[in-house]
């Protein structure tokens, strides 16, 4: 009875993040206000904490790792500064709770959906039919990303621009979209490439097979409807994320390579390893070939009117160059404690360094950096270090290397565009990091 209530609970948990990220992805430029969604969100915020103890029993315990201290005392400075230099209650659900730059909100979704997938995985150290019964559940769901991604291209079609390949009056709602749009396109390759990791381990196992079709036309609506909003971030994330799933589709899980490291522990030393340099040669071979497709003949549209051309008139990286002109000025003001209002009192709003760590320096100081760094590092050694085994008895130190490549690529990302609380690299913490997770008892 546990064991389906606690299916039951993840099933409702990806039901309404899914219908969430996707109402508010379809809205985006329309009358409808997306934002009002937070009540849906917090729903599910409510059925994942009401997951974390349900899930609680004789064979498992909640288990906190000790980076979650720091980053504890990372965000308690990071409110310190929003209550003192903002001094509103409205910039501090902003900054914490809102579906624009919700950090907190975001970071806890992370770790449900985390804690989510590590339940399935504990029941199937138990009964290999859970296990059968997870597999199924992801074809599933990439089925269903996939109609509803389909239903996202039709509606934007409708609204599609003559002169550009833009929808109209998106304005700067592309930015939320794109954000949610990336956080969907997180989880989606996360159970594909999960679902691929239990599945190499079964006699049936072919690595071209249907769910691989299935995730590639999800990349290219992904990419495509990314571009129709006008989303150069979330164009730049998913093609990268995608080739670091086709890289470890046919490397990390080829019967050829899996013999060579199945008996590797860690991350670390996945990463030092022949496997770790294939993968990185191939990453890179694969990265500049995507790269080149999609800047030359991306399905057959002109490139001058695509938005990560700057629709031929402008570079869109250029507004994001200028704004590193500010930066000294900004961190000049309080360097040592920083201001989070520090870009409104010197050159006005918008005008913040489009960086995650200048936006850093600049909104908590040289303090906020230095407890930030300490939080990542200790996560990320952790992780290179982290063993856990399967229900197949073996190491899943792959998952984790696919994890902190991720992560790696959002945190590249986040430190060459965004402002630091860009919401998908506080969902990816919460997510790749699993400061919170689901540990077996010692008995069991």
């Amino acid at each position: 009875m546990i064991k389906k209530l606690i299916l039951f609970h993840i099933l409702v948990l990806y039901i309404l993040f899914l219908s969430f990220l996707f109402v508010n992805i379809i809205v985006s430029g329309t009358e409808v206000d997306g934002s009002e969604g937070i009540l849906f969100l917090i729903v599910t915020v409510l059925v994942g904490l009401s997951l974390l103890f349900v899930s609680i029993d004789n064979k498992s315990k909640i288990f906190v790792k000790h980076y979650f201290f720091w980053f504890c005392l990372f965000y308690a400075y990071m409110l310190l500064r929003i209550v003192l230099d903002l001094k509103t209650k409205e910039k501090l659900f902003e900054y914490t709770v809102t579906t624009t730059g919700g950090s907190l909100l975001f970071f806890i979704l992370g770790i449900i959906f985390s804690v989510a997938i590590d339940r399935i995985r504990m029941l199937g150290y138990e009964k290999k039919k859970y296990l059968l019964f997870f597999l199924r559940g992801c074809r599933l769901y990439q089925l269903v990303i996939f109609v509803f991604l389909i239903v996202v291209f039709l509606a934007f079609f409708q609204r599609l621009r003559s002169d550009i390949f833009l929808i109209v009056g998106i304005q700067g709602a592309y930015q939320r979209a794109g954000n949610f749009l990336i956080i969907n396109y997180l989880l989606s390759s996360f159970i594909y490439i999960l679902s691929l990791y239990y599945r190499s381990n079964l006699p049936s196992f072919r690595l071209l097979s249907f769910d691989f079709t299935v995730f590639l036309v999800i990349t290219c609506f992904s990419i495509v409807i990314a571009q129709m909003m006008g989303s150069n971030m979330a164009t730049g994330v998913i093609g990268v994320i995608s080739v670091n799933n086709i890289v470890f589709h046919f490397t990390a899980f080829n019967e050829k390579y899996r013999n060579k490291y199945i008996k590797l522990k860690r991350s670390k030393q996945f990463f030092r390893g022949r496997m770790g340099r294939k993968l990185f040669l191939h990453a890179v071979i694969f990265t500049i070939f995507i790269a080149f497709i999609i800047g030359v003949y991306l399905v057959n549209i002109n490139v001058n009117s695509l938005r990560i051309f700057g629709f031929g008139k402008v570079n869109p990286l250029a507004g994001r160059l200028v704004s590193w002109g500010n930066f000294t000025n900004h961190f000049m003001y309080s360097p040592i404690t920083g201001n989070m209002n520090v870009h409104i009192l010197l050159t006005g709003p918008g005008s913040y360094v489009h960086s995650f760590i200048g936006s850093l320096l600049t909104h908590t100081g040289v303090v906020g950096f230095i407890l930030f760094s300490v939080f990542y590092s200790v996560a990320v050694y952790s992780k290179l270090n982290e063993k856990s085994l399967d229900c197949f008895n073996n190491y899943n130190y792959l998952i984790n290397s696919y994890s902190l490549i991720c992560l790696t690529v959002l945190m590249f990302f986040s430190v060459i565009g965004t402002f630091f609380i860009w919401i998908p690299i506080w969902f990816s913490w919460g997510f790749y990091l699993s400061p919170v997770s689901l540990k077996q008892r010692k008995n069991y």
